[in-house]
């Protein structure tokens, strides 16, 4: 018989139990003692993990996300150099809009893959000036007198 979560198991049973352990009526408690801390699913059961861990999941991801420190780094307090609570307030709230944004942005640019519509496309670049150069032929307005060029 395997342990029922949130339950402990006795593993050394007294050989006489006391009285609390034989008298019904002393450990009794009325149905609204401890109401207020009631929960529909037990700790750490399988209907509290499938319940739980997805949005446990999702909260850690989004904390390590606006962590990185090669963008939001909210985990870096020097990034946000400013005294007192509210402008270390004020800042935090403008990381997590920041770190929403881009979550946004990115969530458009693939669907935009998945639907297969070119979502933004890089800009052409100029070719670089040696390549431009490589193909360089003098034309007929060029002066070409025949002489090797002097040192």
């Amino acid at each position: 018989m395997g342990n029922v979560a949130g339950r402990t198991r006795v593993l050394v049973v007294p050989a006489h139990p006391e009285e609390i352990c034989t008298n019904k009526s002393s450990v009794s408690f009325p149905p609204t003692a401890g109401a207020k801390y009631r929960q529909d699913l037990h700790y750490g059961s399988p209907e509290w993990h499938a319940m739980y861990s997805t949005a446990r999941n999702t909260i850690e991801g989004f904390n390590g996300y606006v962590k990185d420190a090669n963008h939001e780094a909210l985990d870096q307090p020097g990034r946000r150099r400013v005294r007192g609570y509210a402008a270390q307030y004020l800042l935090t709230a403008m990381l997590i809009v920041s770190a929403n944004l881009r979550k946004i942005e990115t969530f458009i640019r693939e669907q935009g893959k998945d639907e297969g519509v070119a979502a933004k496309s890089p800009k052409k670049r100029r070719p670089r000036r040696r390549d431009r150069l490589a193909n360089y032929k003098p034309t007929a307005s060029v002066p070409t007198d025949g002489d090797p060029p002097a040192d």
